[in-house]
């Protein structure tokens, strides 16, 4: 991700007392004065490539002669701290993508969860009136190691409280389906929105993140075969779903963070066929197979605590160190085949569901639980 070099160019120009210089750079201050900066031979690369960059941020704050020739001692003076401070970042891009990759290979298990009722088929809408809606979550596994270690490199205690590698990444919504009219088919839709930070409750126990997330989805299925003993049902089935998941991070002015923020968007458009029966009037088994077409990005934001990061940088040197480092990630075409199985308990007009399944290629694990009120 270039963006993080651009940004961190700036803290390139940081010198330590056992760097081996390999460049002088001079830069000009806003009153046209040039200033010498020696730069360590880590670092030679990056103020050749964004020299234009750094120079015009000198010009845009005002940089006088005499702040440009303080920030170069300064920044000296902290070489060390700036020196260990890079090479923590040395891995932020490639555990920020791993962590991408995993989350943008996973959610599309726990989308398409939404909406999972156990018959293949509910009825027709007319004459029957063969509908329902209700409550679903479901969720699939994510592996958080990468994010883990990137916490605990920048001091971002948000995750120690947990000790597993894996967590499941929850998609819950409320939906409702209506039996199709003339021709055998159903068509459900599934929503939810939650900002945590408008609810006092959620807030205080979430320790300083803010989750604000939107699901949007639906899909239609079509009876292919139907079959009166034990109310046997197979059909085949389109949809697309739809996931935004914005998280941020608010730390202390003791942290070494003062803030990070994530952004996720996931689109998946997913086929399949499903097979249900009902035994005892109330069992309904059912089983399926599904292929998901999905992509999505995923942008970061992490802003430095440099007072803490650095004891005793003076104001005149943080020209020179980002305010904010950023990225984007941004998945390819994902091709996903998916297997899941089932129970339903139809309760007269309570039907609970509850499915499990597994994704193939990313191997990904996700489960779904429903609770509705239905006539079908």
């Amino acid at each position: 991700m270039n963006g993080l070099k651009k940004l961190f160019c700036a803290a390139a120009l940081c010198l330590t007392a056992t760097a081996v210089w390999a460049s002088t750079f001079t830069f000009k201050s806003s009153t046209g004065d040039s200033v010498a900066f020696n730069v360590p031979e880590e670092f030679d690369s990056f103020i050749k490539e964004y020299e234009d960059q750094i120079q015009q941020a000198i010009n845009d704050n005002g940089v006088s002669t005499d702040d440009l020739s303080n920030a170069a001692n300064e920044i000296n003076g902290h070489g060390d701290a700036l020196k260990s401070f890079a090479e923590a970042y040395n891995g932020i891009e490639g555990s920020l993508d791993t962590f991408a990759g995993t989350l943008l290979k996973s959610i599309p298990s726990a989308q398409v969860g939404q909406n999972q009722w156990a018959q293949a088929w509910i009825g027709s809408l007319l004459p029957t009136f063969n509908m329902g809606g209700g409550v679903n979550v479901s969720a699939a596994t994510v592996d958080i190691k990468p994010i883990k270690s990137f916490c605990s490199e920048l001091g971002i205690t948000a995750l120690d409280s947990f000790n597993a590698d894996f967590i499941p990444f929850p998609v819950v919504a409320a939906d409702i389906r209506l039996g199709g009219i003339i021709l055998p088919f159903d068509i459900g839709f599934s929503v939810m929105k939650l900002d945590t930070s408008k609810i006092d409750s959620l807030n205080q126990a979430m320790n300083g993140i803010a989750l604000d997330y939107f699901t949007i989805g639906g899909d239609i299925r079509y009876a292919v075969f139907k079959f009166p003993l034990f109310n046997f049902r197979v059909s085949a089935s389109a949809g697309y779903y739809y996931t935004s998941t914005k998280l941020s991070y608010a730390g202390s002015s003791s942290d070494m963070m003062k803030g990070a923020k994530l952004n996720l968007e996931t689109s998946t458009f997913v086929v399949g066929a499903q097979a249900s029966a009902k035994f005892l009037r109330i069992l309904v088994p059912f089983a399926g197979a599904r292929l998901m077409v999905s992509n999505g990005s995923m942008d970061w934001s992490l802003t430095p605590n440099w007072n803490q990061l650095l004891t005793g940088m003076d104001s005149a040197a943080t020209y020179f160190l980002p305010k904010t480092f950023a990225g984007k990630t941004s998945s390819e075409t994902s091709w996903q085949p998916q297997l899941y199985v089932g129970l339903g308990l139809d309760l007269f007009v309570v039907d609970i569901t509850a499915s499990v399944g597994y994704t193939f290629g990313p191997n990904v694990f996700n489960g779904a639980v429903s609770l509705r009120v239905a006539w079908n």
